[in-house]
């Protein structure tokens, strides 16, 4: 990624992964040298998951089958410390904006804060979107920058299960 100062980071999902529930899932961020032979090496690796990154303090709890991890995105530094943000998907009906603060030392990422996007009533999601969130609502999501010249990132997630129009399952959400 290259969103504020988290350039030569690649964030991975692991939506299978086991650390604090059965498929919780996870995501690794992998810190790379800086390669003079051409050639990148990892340097660090900072894994989010329930039990390491700060994820639970952040009021971002996962249980077993959120399967978090599903699809990773990377936003810009949308609170101004350096550090870029993240977008998590899940199989669970939710999503996850993730502010991420380096601890300085080793290139070592947590979870300073987070937003959860989902159906529920406290989501800043508007309620006619709110409505239409089903399972599969965060199988994947996509950073798009600013499209519309607001000067704010859009953000796509893909509900899989989406019926609303009558025709194939399946639906974008901006």
């Amino acid at each position: 990624t290259d969103a504020g100062g988290t350039a030569g980071v690649i964030a991975v999902g692991a939506h299978g992964d086991n650390d604090g529930g059965d498929n919780a899932g996870s995501v690794y961020l992998l810190k790379l040298s800086s390669p003079s032979s051409g050639a990148a090496t990892v340097d660090s690796t900072s894994k989010l998951s329930p039990l390491h990154g700060g994820l639970a303090q952040a009021g971002l709890p996962l249980v077993a089958q959120d399967k978090w991890g599903a699809s990773v995105t990377q936003l810009p530094d949308l609170d101004g410390n350096g550090d870029g943000e993240l977008c998590v998907g899940t199989e669970a009906t939710f999503v996850d904006v993730v502010f991420l603060a380096s601890d300085g030392a080793g290139g070592n990422f947590v979870v300073r804060a987070g937003v959860r996007l989902s159906s529920a009533r406290s989501s800043v999601l508007p309620a006619v979107m709110r409505a239409r969130i089903s399972t599969s609502w965060g199988v994947s999501v996509a950073g798009l920058g600013d499209v519309d010249g607001d000067g704010a990132p859009e953000l796509a997630v893909a509900n899989g299960y989406d019926v609303a129009g009558g025709g194939p399952p399946g639906a974008p959400f901006l």
